[in-house]
């Protein structure tokens, strides 16, 4: 009998460790751009459309709040209207062809009763006082404009390290990206700015976005908390998602320059 125990112990103890090397194996066979493929692919979704809660805080923790509609469809177009307060309200932001070169971005403010276009030298700018840049609402193919390489896990998580690509009009020339292995979504971002003192560059962190609340609406994954934080100026945004609906036909008219002036 001591020898059935001791025979089924030894067994336990190496289907164990085949376990856990089989745990290992799986997560090390994915390389950088395999885990970022995820990341692109995760909410594969014909259309979406959400209403977002955005908090403006300044660094003595003043806080200003809006209402906004968002409105995707697939990964080339984006429409957000904001709903309230008064000052902001009917602004509307436009996006089309998002992640191609021939993206473009326009702005309507009600009060003008005319649409901007924004320049490219101008994607860089705050959205609407917000930490977020239109670029960062803009597109978000990331193995578009970065090389990506892996680096060791931190806390059970991938994490990435992209490298803005030569050529590349990206603000940003490195990010550091955390990623859930379960469900890929990126749970923090560092964005590194290149600073230049004394006839010399090096990265700046600038920039921090965390995700929280990572939830399931349907079969798609999304983070209905996300948080910005500009290090620089001491200030964040906090965007809050709900009433999130995929998959509902949304028409192509709804994204065109007539509808965002309505």
């Amino acid at each position: 009998m001591k020898r059935i125990i001791i025979l089924y112990l030894a067994l336990f103890m190496i289907i164990a460790a085949s376990a856990a090397t089989l745990s290992k194996d799986k997560g090390k066979e994915l390389t950088g751009n395999e885990i970022l493929a995820k990341v692109e692919a995760l909410n594969d979704a014909e259309d979406q459309t959400s209403t977002m809660k955005m908090v403006l805080i300044d660094k003595k923790g003043k806080e200003n709040v809006r209402e906004v509609k968002l409105w995707t469809k697939g990964e080339r177009k984006r429409l957000i209207k904001f709903l309230s307060p008064a000052d902001v309200k009917g602004v509307g932001f436009l996006v089309l062809d998002a992640d191609l070169d021939s993206e473009k971005m326009y702005l309507y403010l009600p009060a003008f009763k005319k649409i901007r276009r924004i320049a490219g030298s101008a994607k860089g700018e705050s959205f609407m006082g917000s930490d977020f840049s239109y670029s960062d609402i803009g597109s978000s193919n990331y193995s578009q404009d970065y090389g990506v390489k892996r680096l060791p896990d931190e806390d059970s998580q991938y994490v990435l390290e992209l490298e803005r690509k030569p050529g590349s009009d990206k603000d940003y020339a490195k990010l550091v990206m955390w990623v859930s292995p379960e469900v890929f979504v990126p749970t923090k971002i560092e964005f590194y700015e290149i600073k230049k003192a004394m006839g010399k560059e090096a990265l700046d962190l600038r920039k921090k976005m965390t995700t929280n609340k990572i939830e399931k609406v349907g079969k798609y994954w999304i983070p209905e908390k996300i948080v910005m934080e500009d290090l620089k100026k001491d200030h964040r945004t906090i965007l809050e998602l709900s009433d999130i609906k995929f998959d509902t036909g949304l028409s192509d008219e709804l994204f065109t320059e007539r509808y965002l002036q309505r």
